[in-house]
């Protein structure tokens, strides 16, 4: 597997530092993915949606999120880490176009107005 593109969408006044789409060897795209700064530093998390109230772990302790597309093996998880975060790194100084998100509206990403390609959304295949 290869990370053959990587896009990156910043944004500004958050701990979400980006938002992260990669594609696997030109045929499969994977978005979602974020660019966070916690407590030890900055690190990628997988794309996730939220659990409903009342899910918790094997131990017990609550479960607010879980992945819904993640690398099994460390060393794809570290890969993917890498490749995004040099994306990432390079272009800091840089202004990144923010996402296309959907209807002609206005959206908030990092206090960017979003422009929207298509709003035709019953055509979609599932």
């Amino acid at each position: 597997m290869n990370i053959t593109e990587v896009k990156v969408y910043r944004l500004q006044d958050s701990k979400t530092l980006a938002l992260v789409s990669i594609t696997l060897d030109n045929e499969f795209v994977v978005s979602g993915l974020k660019v966070l700064d916690g407590q030890n530093g900055i690190w990628v998390s997988m794309p996730s949606r939220k659990n409903k109230e009342g899910t918790v772990n094997r131990d017990g302790s609550p479960k607010l999120y879980s992945d819904i597309a993640f690398p099994i093996t460390k060393e794809a998880r570290a890969n993917i880490q890498r490749v995004v975060l040099d994306k990432f790194n390079s272009f800091e100084e840089e202004q990144f176009e923010p996402p296309k998100l959907g209807k002609e509206s206005e959206h908030r990403v990092g206090y960017e107005k979003v422009e929207v390609i298509d709003d035709n959304l019953d055509n979609l295949p599932f």
